[in-house]
């Protein structure tokens, strides 16, 4: 392993306190207590088989299992009760599944894809286009779901403004959050349509959301820096993108600026700490090429 990945493993140690539930603390969207976050299972599990350990891997894939999809939120969130089944959340969950060689069931996120890329999701939730990409790539990823995932690809072409996507046709704003998951769903598809998108997205996104510098100036709470999810799951796109130099910018910048003395990755410099951020991050870095 080299030093790169050594000091990436070192860090996944510092930010899993309990093998047998890393994905258990706080978020900080709810500082009230800790949780279990299916989607913090998921990430910590990516970053561990990425790094080598897949006996973490696989202790996060049975704490999945054991939870059952669709995987959601462990608490109340804009009225959606917890435990409800999101389309990101779960779209983690199964790929790490994948990466551990199982036959995941994609037959949830397919048809909560198809409702999302028409208008209204049955809960009465509004179409979010980052759910729409990310559901493509997983569905791409299992080879079953063609014909929708060409449907999702043409839809997500159909809002592509000027090389962002917009949250949704009802908030017609931009997030890096949002951007990174699109582009990241678009990849995973390897569509020749799907890349065409990518190549104005990254173009756009380095031009907007980075100001052509490796520092994510805009965040969904007008914080200066993005947040470290956020800002690690750009660096993999670059990377994935082919932007190589720019996606190691992006990861020198979080490692330098988002990591406490004790190891912890935080949402932000000097910020607070959050398992789902800590876990979505190493988990872009550990897997970029």
């Amino acid at each position: 392993m080299d030093e790169r990945m050594d000091r990436l493993a070192g860090l996944l140690g510092a930010n899993v306190a309990d093998r047998d539930n890393a994905g258990y603390g706080v978020d900080h969207y709810n500082t009230a207590g800790a949780h279990h976050y299916p989607e913090a299972y998921a990430h910590f599990g990516r970053a561990a088989l990425a790094l080598g350990d897949r006996d973490l891997a696989e202790r996060c894939a049975e704490k999945l299992l054991a939870i059952g999809q669709p995987w959601g939120l462990p608490w109340d969130w804009s009225g959606v009760p917890a435990g409800t089944g999101f389309v990101t959340t779960t779209v983690a969950a199964l790929h790490l599944l994948a990466d551990l060689g199982h036959d995941p069931d994609l037959g949830w996120v397919a048809e909560h894809a198809s409702v999302y890329g028409d208008k209204k999701h049955a809960s009465g939730k509004e179409v979010v286009w980052n759910s729409v990409a990310q559901a493509a790539g997983i569905l791409a990823r299992g080879g079953r779901h063609t014909v929708l995932v060409n449907v999702l690809v043409a839809d997500l072409a159909d809002v592509l403004h000027h090389g962002l996507f917009p949250y949704s046709p009802e908030s017609p704003h931009f997030f890096e959050q949002h951007q990174a998951m699109c582009i990241e769903g678009l990849l995973l598809t390897d569509q020749p349509a799907a890349l065409d998108l990518v190549e104005e997205s990254m173009t756009a996104t380095w031009k907007h959301l980075f100001l052509e510098e490796p520092i994510g100036r805009v965040s969904v709470d007008r914080s200066e820096e993005m947040w470290s999810q956020h800002l690690a799951l750009h660096a993999w796109c670059f990377a994935e993108a082919g932007y190589g130099e720019r996606a190691s910018a992006l990861e020198n910048r979080l490692l330098d600026r988002y990591v406490a003395a004790d190891g912890a990755v935080l949402t932000c410099p000097g910020g607070p700490r959050s398992v789902r951020m800590a876990s979505a991050a190493l988990s872009a870095l550990a897997r970029m090429a």
